[in-house]
């Protein structure tokens, strides 16, 4: 099911009470246009609700790494779980860090973010991620 709901399966998504986000509106994510190798990034978004009942919000972040042979790969990193009140506006932020791991090794180039809202990805937004 945790694989489901991170691909935006919209039926798991319901299953666990995060239906399509017909009423939610999110600002474009703000980040940095360059980002270190190593160092952190902070991803921020504002999110409304612009409609008449409280919404279950599952928020998350996908990164579209860019791979060796040059081809991206997105990964899901969760922002939280909000309900937002009818009129209620929430901004919501994280920092992300590059640092290498043993299973995340980072290439430089030109990655992306996206913000998505119970499973719907908004639009991509492009940075450079540098050497140390």
């Amino acid at each position: 099911m945790r694989g489901l709901i991170k691909q935006g399966h919209s039926e798991a998504l319901e299953l666990v009470g995060f239906a399509a986000p017909t009423a939610i509106t999110a600002t474009r994510p703000e980040f940095p246009h360059t980002a270190a190798i190593g160092e952190k990034a902070t991803l921020s978004a504002t999110l409304t609700n612009t409609g008449d009942t409280a919404a279950n919000v599952l928020a998350e972040y996908r990164l579209h790494f860019l791979k060796k042979n040059g081809t991206r790969q997105p990964s899901v990193f969760r922002l939280g779980k909000y309900t937002l009140e009818p009129g209620e506006t929430r901004v919501v932020s994280k920092a992300h860090p590059f640092r290498v791991t043993s299973t995340r090794t980072y290439y430089p180039g030109t990655q992306a973010v996206s913000l998505v809202i119970n499973g719907r990805e908004g639009e991509l937004v492009d940075f450079e991620l540098t050497a140390p």
